[in-house]
């Protein structure tokens, strides 16, 4: 558990700086989305930070799969998309 909440504190440090370099997926996330970060290969990661996420979701909040490839050597996301999740 402790090296999920590691993972997910660097993916939210490392989108945030990913969406300062790209500002047109930034402008695709929607105002107060509710992110759920997927990172490809680690399927218990994935499931725990869905778990998590939607227990703290808003009623009608939108949510946003961060689909995650992995990471380039300085430690930069790579092949990042978003996925709106139907309501």
């Amino acid at each position: 558990m402790e090296s999920y909440k590691k993972m997910a504190a660097l993916l939210s440090s490392e989108f945030d700086r990913y969406l300062l370099k790209h500002s047109a997926l930034a402008k695709k996330l929607p105002e107060n989305a509710l992110v759920v970060f997927q990172m490809a290969g680690e399927a218990g990661f994935n499931r725990w930070s869905e778990k998590l996420a939607l227990k703290y979701r808003e009623p009608n909040q939108t949510v946003v799969y961060v689909k995650v490839g992995g990471f380039q050597t300085s430690s930069v996301l790579k092949d990042v998309m978003l996925e709106k999740a139907a309501v």
